[in-house]
């Protein structure tokens, strides 16, 4: 039997008391406050595992490598815009997906109602009739017009499940609007739009102080400034255009947050191989690595956070309120019931290890290069 691996370690849980002291045996001088804090910048599991450059945290990628997730080679001549994308991928996933009804997790968001608009516009309507609609009421009041106007009279609408005991995946090809965000810029991206407008086009490397208090303000300066020194390092050993703030938060969410999402959705029935992520795709990241600058993915205004998707869905059903005032927020419809704050580690068979009751194997599976 093949000895298990540690894939993902919830960074917060490295000062847990029954830890720590086997890490600073063989790491003394690190500062594992740091490595715990870095959750606090997405409020996410884990921001330490990049999928580009080079890696800059104390820890292995092998979750990069076993879960086939790094992204594709930048190429700098790429020219597909958002909209080609969307259509020619809708286009073909309707001709190669059909040993099975489609299952479309619609929020109300803009990620879910991109997906939607996508599905309209280029299938028919005998299509459709293999094609379903999850939602609640929470995605009627997200965008009531949307749903009136297009879902409700175009689909089969089930109730939105409360947890994954179903056997969707089973049954469909289960679509959600996952990993969009990871696509632009991050939320704490834009807690500085609403403080300082103009910010996010100031570069990061000349004029970093900005950015630095923002850092700080989750945590603390000594935290702000050894993140971002690592990250800098990082973004340095890539090759792809990053200079401004908005590119800087880009890039934590693109490189680093993708892989914590990932991990997460793995262990749910809705991740399997019937379950394709449609933001998930080579075109869509080639498309985010070349496209940061502002007027396509943002302006200086809140409301046009998404720009891209908000403008292909206005592109679509012309509603200019919703082009203007949608923003994104953080979905109301809980479909994964996830246990974020209690696990210490997750495997390569994606089970997971707690502090209280699995120590003895925490601290056997610990790699060797940061304990004693």
């Amino acid at each position: 039997m093949n000895q298990q691996k540690i894939l993902q370690i919830h960074s917060s849980k490295l000062t847990h008391e029954k830890i720590l002291p086997f890490l600073k045996n063989g790491w003394s001088q690190y500062n594992w406050q740091n490595i715990s804090d870095t959750n606090k910048i997405a409020e996410s599991t884990n921001m330490l595992m990049g999928r580009f450059g080079d890696n800059v945290f104390p820890f292995r990628t092998d979750a990069i490598d076993s879960c086939n997730i790094k992204p594709p080679a930048y190429d700098s001549s790429f020219t597909k815009t958002f909209a080609d994308i969307t259509d020619e991928q809708c286009q073909q996933w309707l001709k190669e997906k059909t040993d099975r009804p489609w299952l479309i997790f619609w929020s109300g968001g803009i990620d879910s109602t991109v997906i939607v608009a996508s599905i309209l516009k280029n299938s028919t309507a005998a299509e459709r009739e293999n094609i379903y609609v999850a939602c609640n009421r929470a995605s009627i009041y997200e965008l009531p017009r949307f749903f009136y106007n297009h879902v409700q009279p175009n689909f089969k609408l089930i109730p939105t499940p409360d947890s994954c005991k179903q056997p969707l995946d089973e049954l469909y090809h289960v679509i959600d609007g996952e990993f969009a965000d990871q696509l632009y810029s991050s939320g704490i991206g834009w807690e500085l739009l609403r403080l300082c407008p103009d910010s996010l086009t100031s570069d990061f490397r000349r004029d970093p102080d900005l950015l630095l208090n923002q850092l700080a303000s989750r945590t603390n300066k000594n935290f702000a400034t050894w993140y971002y020194e690592h990250i800098l390092d990082n973004i340095n050993s890539s090759n792809l255009p990053i200079e401004t703030y908005h590119d800087f938060y880009w890039w934590l969410f693109f490189n680093y947050h993708y892989t914590d999402v990932y991990l997460r959705l793995r262990e749910k029935a809705v991740a399997n191989k019937y379950s394709p992520r449609w933001f998930a795709t080579n075109e869509y990241q080639q498309w985010a690595m070349n496209n940061n600058q502002i007027g396509t993915k943002y302006t200086l205004n809140l409301g046009d956070s998404k720009l891209a998707s908000k403008q292909y869905i206005y592109d679509f059903d012309h509603d200019e309120y919703c082009r203007v005032f949608k923003i994104k927020s953080k979905s109301r419809l809980l479909f994964y019931k996830l246990k974020l704050d209690k696990e210490f580690c997750t495997l390569d068979d994606f089970s997971k290890l707690y502090v209280d009751c699995d120590l003895e194997r925490i601290l056997e599976l610990l790699p060797d290069y940061i304990k004693s």
